[in-house]
């Protein structure tokens, strides 16, 4: 792992639906194909390779075997794989993100499905942020097996780093070719999507400001239509610097983002709306050893999946 550079082209890249056993139908929705106990089989996975690791902490073991866990998963489907090296300190410190290309779809468009993989010391980190990489791969497994392949490129890129300033991140963006940013339709950021006391939160894209604001507010429009076509409460959330979408706004990259809450209150109205518990807060385990297998709502981590799911086909497929 962690080669630099190193680009893997996949002979099994195919624009062909997986064989599951589950033929799909020609009409289905991407949301439709979001194979929910893949999912929590591979948050089952991610949590028993990094309890024997104790957390999945930049250039650790435990962020190396989940690196070689989620390529594995996204090898799967085909997809073309970049190992892109992130360095920094003195002496040197490396670590990789992992960029999975579609094996469809023009490159005239592209949506980032970003995702960070690594921790905080001392924690699984399943909310935190193993739920968005389970989310990114699930969106990538629905592309592939939906008898119609999106007609645009999607990437899920996996940053390493994003606890400690957003370094993979940074790195990403910042190699982007200026035709490639200018290419990009979204980069849709998935961080901490099972809450165990969660809400369903969209970033106010409006609230970047300027062209960019305008651009990411049609992307959060487009989340709010997909959470209401699930008929399940929303609420906007101020744009921050604490996640892996801040490095794209750089590159005037527009920008959606999805997360079911941290060590904030839930308010009175949410409980009545959702469900859970007014007064305490959506992820009382943030950051903790006990951010776990079994404080993660895989029932909330559908409904937000789903909605990326609806978000990405309005993105990535031509009508019909």
């Amino acid at each position: 792992m962690f080669n630099t550079l190193l680009l893997l082209t996949m002979t099994a890249c195919t624009t062909d639906p997986m064989d599951t056993g589950n033929p799909p139908t020609p009409d289905e929705s991407l949301a439709e194909r979001i194979d929910g106990e893949a999912m929590d089989r591979r948050l089952r996975d991610l949590f028993e390779l990094s309890s024997v690791h104790d957390d999945r902490l930049t250039t650790s073991e435990g962020e190396e075997a989940a690196w070689d866990w989620a390529r594995a998963e996204l090898e799967t489907l085909g997809w073309t794989f970049e190992e892109q090296e992130v360095i920094w300190g003195i002496p040197l410190r490396r670590s990789a993100n992992l960029i999975a290309t579609s094996p469809f779809g023009s490159e005239d468009r592209i949506l980032i499905l970003g995702a960070h993989l690594d921790t905080v010391s001392g924690t699984a980190g399943l909310n935190d942020n193993g739920t968005g990489v389970v989310a990114a791969i699930g969106l990538a497994q629905a592309m592939s097996e939906r008898q119609r392949a999106p007609d645009h490129q999607a990437r899920v890129v996996l940053f390493t780093r994003e606890e400690d300033w957003r370094l993979g991140s940074y790195t990403y963006a910042q190699s982007l070719s200026d035709a490639e940013a200018e290419a990009t339709a979204a980069m849709l950021n998935l961080d901490v999507l099972g809450s165990p006391n969660g809400f369903p939160y969209i970033m106010d894209g409006y609230e970047l400001g300027g062209s960019l604001g305008e651009a990411s507010d049609e992307l959060t429009t487009l989340l709010v239509q997909a959470l209401n076509e699930e008929e399940q409460p929303w609420d906007l959330f101020d744009p921050n610097i604490y996640s892996d979408h801040v490095y794209f706004i750089d590159r005037e990259i527009p920008i959606a983002y999805l997360a079911t809450g941290g060590g904030d209150l839930k308010t009175e109205e949410q409980a009545a709306a959702y469900g859970g518990t007014a007064g305490q807060p959506y992820d009382p385990n943030y950051h903790t050893p006990e951010d776990d297998l079994d404080n993660v709502d895989q029932e909330l981590l559908g409904v937000m999946t789903r909605a990326a799911a609806g978000f990405a086909q309005e993105l990535l497929y031509l009508e019909p």
